[in-house]
């Protein structure tokens, strides 16, 4: 696993390569800071986001559903609930295939 940390040095890496006017890699985690508050908004008030070519995040409504309460001994209903959907895109699932392959 990977952490924001991880894809800000990631970034930092990439776009270095003695390029004037470079971002910092505190500039850098503050734009990806920025991405990820706007996207989880967005979620929130329900809208999907979507990166062609990569994913789509989106809000969906998780049905109610029935538990047992250890507790009480008894069953509940659980309300529905919201949540969150995220589909990979063809392009991106054929790049992991591609990687998961080659390693092979």
């Amino acid at each position: 696993m990977i952490t924001k940390a991880d894809i800000v040095d990631d970034i930092f890496i990439m776009q270095e390569n003695g390029q004037k006017g470079s971002l910092t890699k505190k500039e850098i985690a503050s734009v990806v800071d920025g991405m990820l508050q706007a996207i989880r908004h967005q979620v929130a008030i329900g809208n999907a986001v979507q990166f062609r070519e990569y994913f789509t995040i989106s809000p969906v409504l998780k049905k109610a559903k029935t538990a047992y309460d250890f507790k009480n001994g008894t069953t509940i209903t659980m309300p529905r609930r919201p949540g969150v959907k995220i589909k990979a895109s063809k392009g991106f699932e054929d790049y992991i295939k591609h990687i998961y392959e080659s390693d092979i």
